[in-house]
C-alpha cells in the first residue's frame, strides 16, 4: 500500500526517526524524498506532508521554501524544527538567533492553546530541542496561532488559523521528548489529516 504521507527530507538524521514512528502509527512506511529531488507530482499524490528537520536556515536549503509555500496551500502540513521555521517564514515571519544553542536539550514546554495535537498532552511536557534559531514573536504571522512555548516565551509550536498546517520547533520523534507526548502529537496529526490510513496497534501509553 502506498503511504498517504510524504516526508520532505532536508538531509537530517532525525528524518528516519520520524519515518519509523509514523510507520508504527499508520502501519505504512511514509514516502520520503530529499528536498532537492522533489517533484510537483510527489506533492499532488500525497494526502499530507511532513517537512523534516535539517541543518542551517530554511532559505539555505535549496528549493525548500518554494515547496513549503506550495505544500501549506494545498496539503495538510506538519513542519518539524527547520520545517516549522520554514512555514513561519513562508507566511511572513522571521527568525531570531538564540543566545544559547539548544542541541540535545530537553526543555519544558507549556501548552498555550489545545488543538488536535495537544488534546491528550499534559499542560507541561518535555520537548527535545536541537536548534539555535527560533520563530520571532515580533512580527509573528497573523495567520498562525501560538499553541506552546517554553519558559523564556520562545515559540515551540503553532497552528494555522484556517488551514490544516502545524509547526513544532522541537522534535516529537526524539528520545528527549516524552514518548507519550511525541506519539500523541503525531497520532493527532495523522488522525485529523489522513483519512483511510490503516490503524496500527501502537499505544501512546
Amino acid at each position: 500500500m502506498n503511504s498517504p504521507i510524504l516526508i520532505i527530507d532536508n538531509y537530517d538524521s532525525f528524518t528516519y526517526n520520524l519515518v519509523h514512528l509514523l510507520e508504527e502509527i499508520t502501519g505504512v512506511k511514509p514516502r520520503t524524498i530529499r528536498v532537492d529531488a522533489l517533484r510537483s507530482e510527489d506533492l499532488t499524490q500525497a494526502a499530507a506532508v511532513v517537512i523534516s528537520p535539517g541543518p542551517g536556515l530554511p532559505e539555505e536549503m535549496g528549493s525548500l521554501m518554494d515547496w513549503v509555500r506550495i505544500a501549506i496551500n494545498t496539503r495538510p502540513t506538519l513542519g518539524v524544527c527547520l520545517g516549522h521555521q520554514a512555514i513561519a517564514c513562508a507566511l511572513g515571519g522571521s527568525l531570531l538567533q538564540l543566545p544559547l544553542v539548544y542541541h540535545g536539550i530537553a526543555r519544558t514546554g507549556h501548552v498555550v492553546i489545545s488543538d488536535p495535537m495537544y488534546h491528550a498532552v499534559a499542560s507541561e511536557f518535555d520537548a527535545g530541542s536541537y536548534h539555535s534559531w527560533t520563530v520571532a514573536q515580533s512580527g509573528f504571522p497573523e495567520e498562525l496561532i501560538l499553541t506552546a512555548q517554553d519558559k523564556q516565551g520562545d515559540v515551540l509550536s503553532f497552528i494555522h488559523r484556517s488551514k490544516p498546517v502545524w509547526g513544532v520547533q522541537y522534535h516529537p520523534e526524539s528520545i528527549l521528548t516524552e514518548w507519550k507526548t511525541g506519539c500523541i502529537q503525531l497520532v493527532g496529526f495523522v488522525a485529523v489529516n489522513t483519512s483511510g490510513v490503516p490503524s496500527s496497534t501502537l499505544s501512546c501509553w
